[in-house]
């Protein structure tokens, strides 16, 4: 999505466990993941880095844990109308962009009336050269097998699409964490 020629890079970290890997040596294993990725080196190689028309840059790292370990699958993403990260509403506000975490999750929070997705609990803005780490958790129910996820969204204001591939490993400006959702 550009913004007067401001790109917004997004990178969603995205961890899923059940009940057998919940505390102890497995919570320790989560604990050392990394909070952000390097970009591939393909990230920026795409027709839409060059048409001026509204993408979102979107880098996805999946993660599984179980107790063998954890498998991951990296990723980009190109989407032209993308609304929505996870929990993260995103919304361009003239020269700058804002991240707004719901407190419920988008498929069951829908308000038609006033176009939002659940109870808004924070906004957080994304200026130009200003980086901002999200994270939650949430527990999800099915039937009668819990399972548990950790999300976090990297997110940067650049000017043009381009950027150093390792955009989001230093330390973010802003962190909003220990936000969750309960069912």
């Amino acid at each position: 999505m550009t913004n007067v020629g401001v790109w917004l890079l997004l990178q969603h970290i995205s961890l899923v466990w059940d009940k057998s890997c919940r505390g102890g040596q497995a919570a320790v294993v989560r604990n050392g993941l990394p909070r952000s990725y390097m970009l591939t080196d393909c990230f920026f190689d795409h027709p839409a880095f060059s048409d001026p028309t509204e993408a979102i840059p979107y880098h996805v790292h999946m993660s599984r844990q179980q107790v063998s370990g954890v498998t991951s699958w990296s990723g980009r993403r190109i989407e032209s109308a993308l609304t929505h990260v996870g929990r993260l509403e995103i919304r361009a506000d003239n020269d700058k962009f804002c991240l707004e975490y719901h407190d419920r999750s988008v498929d069951d929070a829908w308000d038609a009336e006033s176009g939002n997705y659940g109870p808004l609990r924070h906004i957080i803005p994304v200026e130009l050269g200003r980086y901002a780490r999200v994270s939650w958790n949430a527990r999800m129910v099915s039937w009668d097998d819990p399972w548990y996820e950790w999300h976090i969204v990297n997110a940067i204001a650049v000017l043009g699409p381009q950027a150093p591939l390792d955009v989001f490993l230093r330390e973010p400006d802003t962190v909003y964490e220990k936000m969750s959702m309960l069912p």
